[in-house]
């Protein structure tokens, strides 16, 4: 629970594919995680949200571990507010100033993993 994996099998047939075995893509939205701004779990890119996730998951399933008790959560809330900030797109519209779109590897260490997010 909480981490998420894909398994593909295919057996290779040259003459269904005879310009070789096609591209797999694979559309993920990862893990659901917890806004403590507005108290609701949901898919996010913002990086001190999933930053927030990621210590608070336990060792067992590839986290840190950490407790509640061990976050700044007024730091945590200004920094998920300015990775909402909107940033001007030179084509017009805005995106906002910071996201993560990235997968932690749950054998790496978590220094390995927070360098990832940052």
């Amino acid at each position: 629970r909480g981490i998420a994996w894909v398994y593909f099998s295919a057996n290779y047939d040259r003459d269904l594919f005879p310009t070789g075995a096609p591209q797999i893509r694979v559309r993920a939205r990862g893990k659901r995680v917890y806004d403590p701004r507005d108290g609701q779990t949901r898919y996010s890119t913002n990086p001190a949200l999933c930053l927030r996730d990621y210590a608070l998951t336990p060792e067992l399933f590839g986290g840190i571990g950490w407790t509640e008790a061990d976050l700044d959560e007024a730091a945590l809330v200004a920094l998920a507010n300015a990775a909402e900030e909107p940033v001007p797109l030179a084509t017009g519209g805005s995106q906002p100033r910071y996201a993560f779109n990235g997968v932690l590897d749950t054998e790496a260490s978590p220094r390995e993993n927070l360098d990832a997010l940052s």
